[in-house]
């Protein structure tokens, strides 16, 4: 009989944490960015709407502030959803090979990280003074979602893998459409208008 030496063992609980870091981080980086970047195509979309004359209210700007406005917010919005949807390939097939309490703790973690990138972005992101204020919104919405994601990663994590446990009709690939809905609805209570 023969025994596994202890690196391979080491090499097989490095690769088992390797794969539950690739697989979270994956996951959450597509329900954060997704959720952010549908909030900024959501922010252009009411902007147009505003300088259409469709709805009332918003700031004044000239044809020119809003077109830039629009289509700045809207392409980071787009880039945003855009990397999210990349990253989370093959991310669901590396996060079912974990058991419930390794995958939440896992989820919460990359959910703190994914977050912490949002509102890095939002506050690093060097811009000019004299930007249209649609901007300075779209820097916002960034901030909320980033706050909205430290939230969910520490709430929303433990209370799937309490559901999958305890509850019988969960089905823990109903997670990541629990914490996109709490992050999404969490963007828009967090969010602060600037100045």
């Amino acid at each position: 009989m023969t025994h596994p030496s202890p690196t391979a063992s080491q090499a097989s609980d490095w690769r088992d944490w390797y794969r539950l870091a690739a697989g979270s981080f994956r996951s959450m980086l597509r329900v954060g960015f997704s959720a952010a970047g549908i909030a900024l195509l959501g922010l252009a979309l009411a902007s147009l709407l505003l300088e259409v004359g469709i709805v009332e209210g918003g700031p004044e700007l000239t044809i020119m502030e809003a077109i830039s406005a629009i289509a700045a917010v809207g392409a980071a919005g787009g880039v945003i959803l855009g990397l999210g949807a990349e990253a989370s390939y093959g991310a669901s097939a590396l996060e079912e090979e974990q058991d419930v309490w390794h995958r939440a703790t896992g989820r919460a973690l990359a959910g703190l990280a994914v977050a912490m990138i949002l509102v890095a972005v939002s506050a690093l992101l060097p811009l000019p003074e004299d930007l249209p204020i649609t901007i300075d919104y779209g820097r916002a919405t960034l901030r909320a979602a980033g706050g909205a994601g430290l939230i969910c990663s520490l709430l929303v994590p433990p209370l799937t893998g309490w559901l999958s446990v305890r509850a019988g009709f969960w089905k823990p690939r109903w997670d990541p459409y629990l914490l996109f809905g709490a992050w999404a609805i969490l963007i828009m209570a967090l969010f602060a208008p600037p100045g």
